[in-house]
């Protein structure tokens, strides 16, 4: 190799960035198998740190290598690597400081990609596990027998042997040493494949939870200095990742048993409807079709999201398009009351008038098929009419000009 080449060679960061780059999507891999109550940080206790529903925490160092072996294998993880003495003295120096967290509730997880060989670490890691020599005695004494010449590995040696005999097998009983990861990229999308059960998506899911993620990092870690996400926050920033699944197929319209309330009329979408003149007392069928209507939705609507169909904040999204047509509708037909009433009418002499274009409002939007949006179907009428009910019963929206100030102490 001539001057030049060398040159090349050692002014080269391929080995850096695909570090970085297996670091992240080891990362975005224990993100897909997060639990409920979890949460994860990248770089701010540990390479990644997990923090589990019952307080434990998991301190997980990541080590890649690009180097192969002769059998074009990943180089192995021997006694004496680097990597393995270097995470292990990080972790010594960290659980005896005066201030660490409960070692019972700490996990300690070294993941790397090369294989592993010959390494008298593990393998007294192996027996001491294992029962045959649980005696931390015989642990250190095994550690201390690996000749080296290197101060950093005596140093860890020695730092092992500060730690007390109960301090000492805590550590040893909850340490793992993960060799051979390989393949994270398809272990990803096999979890992929798992969340959305149909191959054919599971590329394009892949690559927008790639490019959410690092939009999502690189900002966060630009305003705050750290990215952590909980499980509830990895469902509403990467939810969305997931929705190619059901862009372009129908949300299912399950008919689930619901029971009527009583007195009907008394509910406030039907006491609006009953001032505009759209029905009236007597219409006992349209009434009780309404109210199941309006229950049906609910009803749909929390099936979506129990089932991951939709997610909160797809629900949020869709009420926020629903009122804001409603707001358009009801402010252009309602441009000319608006005006006779500051010229001096009164809300009692257009009443008529009034009656007449919030029916018109009312039948404008019973006419739109509404859209969740991520989903390119439209909703059922049955559906759509469904949610104007709620809203109007929440008091969201409404018909009359007054609407607000009518229904507020029903």
């Amino acid at each position: 190799m001539d001057e030049i080449e060398e040159f090349y060679k050692n002014h080269r960061a391929g080995a850096q960035d695909a570090a970085q780059s297996y670091h992240s999507y080891y990362f975005l891999l224990l993100l897909l198998r997060m639990e409920v109550g979890e949460k994860i940080g990248f770089e701010v206790k540990e390479d990644i740190h997990i923090q589990k529903a019952d307080g434990t925490t998991e301190f997980i160092q990541i080590k890649h290598t690009i180097q192969k072996a002769a059998q074009g294998n990943s180089v192995n993880l021997t006694t004496l690597d680097k990597d393995l003495w270097k995470t292990l003295l990080n972790w010594l120096n960290l659980i005896q400081l005066p201030n660490f967290e409960n070692l019972e509730k700490c996990k300690f997880i070294l993941i790397t990609n090369k294989e592993e060989k010959e390494n008298k670490f593990q393998d007294a890691l192996r027996a001491f596990k294992s029962k045959e020599d649980n005696d931390t005695q015989i642990f250190l004494n095994k550690i201390s027998s690996i000749p080296t010449n290197n101060p950093e590995i005596a140093n860890c040696i020695t730092e092992f042997k500060k730690l007390s005999p109960s301090n000492l097998r805590l550590f040893l009983n909850n340490l793992n040493i993960e060799t051979g990861n390989n393949d994270v990229i398809k272990k990803i999308k096999n979890e992929i494949l798992k969340k959305c059960m149909n191959e054919k998506y599971t590329e394009t899911i892949f690559n927008s939870f790639c490019s959410q993620l690092q939009e999502k990092k690189y900002s966060q870690i630009c305003s705050e200095g750290k990215y952590e996400i909980s499980f509830n926050d990895f469902l509403k920033d990467f939810g969305q990742c997931m929705r190619i699944m059901y862009k372009n197929c129908p949300l299912p319209e399950r008919r689930l048993e619901m029971d009527l309330l009583d007195n009907l009329e008394s509910q406030i979408f039907i006491q609006q409807l009953l001032d505009i003149g759209d029905i009236y007392q007597d219409d006992s069928e349209e009434i009780r079709d309404f109210t199941f209507q309006k229950l049906h939705t609910i009803n749909i609507l929390s099936d979506w999201i129990e089932n991951k169909e939709i997610y909160q904040f797809d629900l949020d999204m869709f009420e926020e398009d629903i009122m804001g047509t409603w707001r358009n509708v009801f402010r252009e037909k309602y441009r000319e009351i608006k005006k006779k009433i500051k010229e001096g009418c009164s809300i009692e002499d257009l009443e008529e008038d009034i009656k007449s274009l919030a029916i018109g409002i009312l039948d404008e939007l019973r006419k739109k098929q509404m859209t969740v949006p991520g989903n390119t179907s439209p909703l059922s009428i049955y559906t759509s009419n469904g949610y104007l009910y709620l809203l109007s019963d929440e008091l969201k929206i409404g018909w009359h000009y007054k609407w607000e100030n009518r229904y507020r102490n029903l």
